[in-house]
């Protein structure tokens, strides 16, 4: 049976469109590539139409489901809309899981011709979640790919398939079984390689590995050994590692809480992991006490690495109360790190402060204890020889009703303060200090080209969900 794209082109269209988002397992949103939500009701009548097609061919018993890694980062969606055979039109794609058998997941592929959706393909594979979806051109023929990691489980193996499309005939390409899966341009030609981090617990090995799918055939490039003893490899992403070369990011976590990072890099048609070198605590240069996630921190273009500094005067803290400084790094280009950025991040409340460059080694700063509904931390700047400090910044944050009684006094005192809406029911607010008195002519010279001004704090001050 055939499905019309016109069909329901009336002025009841928006009356079916709810009656339909009620139905269909609380109106699960139709998502294109990149993805883009479309909030009901304002669904249009041809989206309508194509969720209407794909309920129809589900198999008997199914539910839309969404994967749990989305492209590009995308919102939440169970259907796509990407152009997987290079014709100009884009194809549907929709997930679902079988509600009677909790391990069988699958997926449908639509084609539109003349005004009409039809079945082209159904996937079937067993596992309890889908684990990712990308669509990206890793075959080199100008259309995009469907892959799909099918997953048994948290703790249990994944795997990772490539579907191509010609025409209208869908094609299987040799599965990879992974932990992590990133996909970019590792070698320079231009077509995005697949790279899997696969960890064996049982067998306490681990691998990365480098496939090439150019010219529509699987190719393993290199396979790198890697640490089997650790607690997991948690984020794995290709990115710019330095001008003109791509690098694999692995965010590895081992012992209680700890982690580090590992860069890996194609180099003489291998690949080569350039902090690979321990100290004599046997950690990488890249060790740090609690997790972090690399990421392009400044929106540079390139990857930097985390790690965490203890502030003056807080050796003493546990590791779980300590304010670290979070300080983020660039891959030199050999096998070291250069600094680029710090910052502090509460994530009770959900906010980073970016520090000026001009702080860098010169601060220390104090924290209440974390929970409860207010708080603050304020900002010092503190001399060379740690015997005069001073405030440069305080940001404390409060219930937003108690905030709103006190703006309207902070107003009347011409207080500065920056606002920041975080948490919900929560206020984050910084206050600039007044002048210090308590500083030498030196110290006050170094403190005044360390103060903030109002413009400052705004752009450094943002929310963050870390």
């Amino acid at each position: 049976m055939k499905w019309r794209t016109d069909r329901f082109q009336r002025p009841a269209a928006s009356l079916l469109t709810a009656a339909l988002c009620v139905l269909l397992s609380g109106c699960q949103l139709i998502a294109s590539s990149p993805v883009e939500l479309l909030k009901a009701p304002a669904m249009s009548s041809s989206l309508y139409q194509l969720r209407e097609a794909v309920t129809h061919y589900l198999p008997q018993g199914a539910v839309l489901t969404n994967p749990n890694k989305l492209p590009d980062n995308g919102v939440a969606g169970s259907i796509f809309q990407v152009d997987l055979n290079g014709d100009g039109q884009k194809e549907a794609v929709a997930f679902y899981r079988l509600q009677k058998n909790g391990f069988q997941l699958g997926a449908v592929i639509l084609e539109q011709g003349n005004g009409e959706w039809r079945k082209v393909a159904d996937i079937n594979e067993l596992g309890r979640e889908i684990d990712r979806v990308d669509f990206v051109d890793v075959t080199g023929d100008k259309a995009s790919e469907l892959i799909v990691g099918w997953s048994a489980g948290e703790t249990q193996s994944k795997e990772l398939f490539v579907y191509t499309m010609k025409g209208s005939e869908v094609s299987e390409m040799e599965k990879i079984a992974y932990t992590e899966i990133a996909i970019g341009d590792m070698d320079g030609n231009g077509i995005p390689e697949v790279a899997a981090m696969l960890l064996e617990r049982e067998k306490l090995e681990a691998s990365a590995s480098l496939y090439s799918f150019a010219d529509g055939k699987k190719k393993l490039l290199h396979k790198l050994p890697m640490d089997g003893g650790v607690n997991g490899y948690y984020q794995m992403v290709i990115g710019k590692a330095a001008p003109g070369q791509n690098g694999i990011f692995v965010d590895v976590g081992i012992g209680s809480h700890a982690s580090y990072t590992s860069l890996l890099v194609w180099n003489g048609g291998k690949l080569k992991d350039v902090f690979s070198q321990k100290d004599d605590m046997g950690n990488v240069m890249t060790f740090k006490d609690y997790p972090g996630k690399t990421q392009d921190i400044n929106a540079d273009g390139v990857m930097e690495i985390e790690l965490l500094k203890i502030p003056p005067f807080n050796e003493s803290s546990s590791l779980a109360d300590m304010p670290w400084i979070h300080q983020w790094y660039q891959w030199d280009g050999k096998n070291g790190l250069k600094w680029v950025h710090d910052n502090y991040y509460d994530t009770g409340v959900s906010y980073r402060f970016d520090f000026p460059e001009t702080w860098r080694g010169k601060i220390t700063l104090e924290r209440s204890k974390t929970g409860g509904t207010d708080g603050y931390t304020t900002f010092y700047y503190l001399s060379a020889n740690r015997k005069e400090k001073a405030e440069l910044l305080t940001i404390r944050y409060y219930p937003t009703e108690q905030w709103e009684d006190m703006k309207k006094e902070m107003e009347k005192k011409e207080i500065d303060f920056v606002e920041l809406d975080t948490v919900y029911g929560s206020k984050t607010i910084a206050f600039l200090p007044e002048r210090p008195t308590n500083l030498s002519v030196k110290s006050l010279q170094e403190y005044n080209q360390m103060k903030l001004s109002k413009k400052d704090v705004q752009e450094r001050l943002k929310p963050a969900y870390y």
